[in-house]
């Protein structure tokens, strides 16, 4: 593995972590608003 193709598998994980944040953060505004709503 070269270096351009270790640079590129290190974005890919990062974009993978932010989704994945994004995803839990979206899950925790959903569940507040759940409990609000209740």
């Amino acid at each position: 593995m070269d270096e351009r193709e270790s640079q590129r598998f290190k974005d890919e994980s990062i974009i993978q972590d932010l989704k994945s944040g994004k995803t839990a953060l979206n899950n925790g505004i959903n569940n507040n608003q759940l409990k609000q709503m209740v």
